[in-house]
C-alpha cells in the first residue's frame, strides 16, 4: 500500500487544514512541501517543474494523491469534502451534509476576505463574515449533544485554528 501524498508550499495557509484532518483521523501521509524562492523573483520552479508530471486533472496546490483509492484531487475544499466523507465526518443525513457544505462555503467566503486583508487592507465585510460564522458554529455547539457531534464542524475549527483566526476558542466572541 502506498502512503497518500499532500502537496503544498512550505507554509501552512490552505494546505494546513488538510494536514490537520489527516493527522486527526490517524492517516500517515507524505507531506510534500514546495519551496518558493526569495524576493523579488519568488522562484517557483520547485513546484512548476513538477506540476504537470503528477497526473492531476487540474494541477494546483494543495493536492491530495491516494493511489490506493485512485484519487488525485486539487483544491482545498474538494480535498476536505472527500476526506470528510471518507472518514464519516461529513454528516449522516442530507440535512447535516448540506449544513456542512454551507459552512465550508461560508468559510470559503471568509477565507477569501482573509487573504485580501492579509495582502491589502482591513475591510469591515471580513469582520462581519467571520462573526457570522463564529456565531453560527457557537450556537450549534451549544445545542448539540456531544455524542451526536457533527465531525465536519471539527474540520471547520481546523481551518480557523490553522489560520490563527480565533484568538480564544471558548469565547465565541470573534
Amino acid at each position: 500500500m502506498e502512503t497518500p501524498i499532500v502537496g503544498y508550499w512550505n507554509t501552512r495557509a490552505i494546505g494546513e487544514p488538510v494536514r490537520l484532518l489527516l493527522n486527526y483521523v490517524g492517516i500517515d501521509f507524505v507531506d510534500k512541501r514546495y519551496e518558493c524562492g526569495p524576493p523579488p523573483d519568488y522562484n517557483k520552479s520547485d513546484w512548476l517543474d513538477t506540476k504537470h508530471t503528477l497526473g492531476l486533472d487540474l494541477p494546483n496546490l494543495p493536492y491530495y494523491i491516494d493511489n490506493n483509492e485512485g484519487v488525485k484531487l486539487t483544491q482545498m475544499h474538494a480535498i476536505m469534502y472527500f476526506l470528510g466523507h471518507k472518514h464519516n465526518m461529513a454528516g449522516n443525513s442530507l440535512q447535516e451534509q448540506t449544513r456542512c457544505c454551507m459552512m465550508m462555503e461560508a468559510l470559503h467566503d471568509w477565507f477569501d476576505e482573509f487573504w485580501h486583508v492579509t495582502y491589502c487592507s482591513v475591510r469591515s465585510s471580513q469582520r462581519k463574515k467571520k462573526k457570522r460564522v463564529c456565531v453560527y458554529v457557537g450556537e450549534k455547539e451549544r445545542k448539540k449533544d456531544r455524542e451526536n457531534e457533527n465531525d465536519l464542524e471539527l474540520v471547520i475549527y481546523f481551518i480557523f485554528f490553522s489560520q490563527g483566526a480565533m484568538d480564544n476558542a471558548s469565547s465565541r466572541g470573534c
